[in-house]
C-alpha cells in the first residue's frame, strides 16, 4: 500500500514537473525512469514494457508534450532495465529485495545503474524529439544537461525514500 502511494505521488509529481516547472530548453526533468526502476525484479520484460509504455503515454496525454515521447521511451527502458542491471549490480550476488536501493547495492553502483536507465532513456527522448531538426551539439547539450540534472533529482528522491533500515 505504502509503495503505491508513494509511486502514485512520484507520478503527479512528474505531472506538475511537466507543466509547471521549466528549467530551461535544454533541461527535461523525467521521472518516469526512477518510477519503472522502481518495480520489482521479478517482473518480466514485456510486462515492463508495458507499463513504461503506459506511463509514459499517461505522462505525453496529461502534460503538453509532443504525444509518444514518453512511451517510446519508456519502452525502450522497460526492454533494457534488467540489462542494464545485471551488467552493473550484479544480479548473482544481489538478493537482499526486490527492488534495488542505494543502501541495498550501495552508491556507486546504485548510481552507475540509475546512471545508464537515465541516459538510455533520455537518449530515446531526445533522439526522437530533436533528430533531424537540431544541430548535434544541440542535441548532445539536451542528452548531457537533462541525463545530469535527472541523475541528481532521482538520486535524491532515492535517498529520501530508501532510508536505510
Amino acid at each position: 500500500m505504502r509503495k503505491a502511494l508513494i509511486f502514485i505521488a512520484l507520478f503527479l509529481l512528474q505531472i506538475i514537473l511537466c507543466d509547471f516547472v521549466n528549467v530551461g530548453p535544454y533541461i527535461y526533468l523525467c521521472l518516469i525512469p526512477l518510477l519503472l526502476l522502481s518495480f520489482p525484479l521479478k517482473v518480466d520484460t514485456p510486462v515492463l514494457m508495458f507499463i513504461g509504455f503506459g506511463l509514459g503515454l499517461g505522462l505525453d496525454l496529461l502534460s503538453d508534450g509532443v504525444l509518444g515521447l514518453n512511451a517510446a521511451s519508456g519502452v525502450a527502458l522497460g526492454f533494457a532495465r534488467n540489462t542494464i542491471f545485471d551488467l552493473t549490480v550484479n544480479k548473482e550476488t544481489y538478493n537482499k529485495t526486490d527492488t534495488p536501493s542505494p543502501f541495498d547495492v550501495g552508491l556507486r553502483k546504485y548510481t552507475i545503474y540509475l546512471l545508464l536507465s537515465i541516459l538510455l532513456y533520455m537518449l530515446v527522448y531526445v533522439l526522437f524529439d530533436m533528430a533531424g531538426v537540431r544541430p548535434f551539439f544541440t542535441i548532445l547539450a539536451k542528452l548531457s544537461l537533462s541525463t545530469i540534472a535527472n541523475l541528481a533529482l532521482s538520486l535524491l528522491i532515492s535517498y529520501s525514500l530508501f532510508r536505510q533500515r
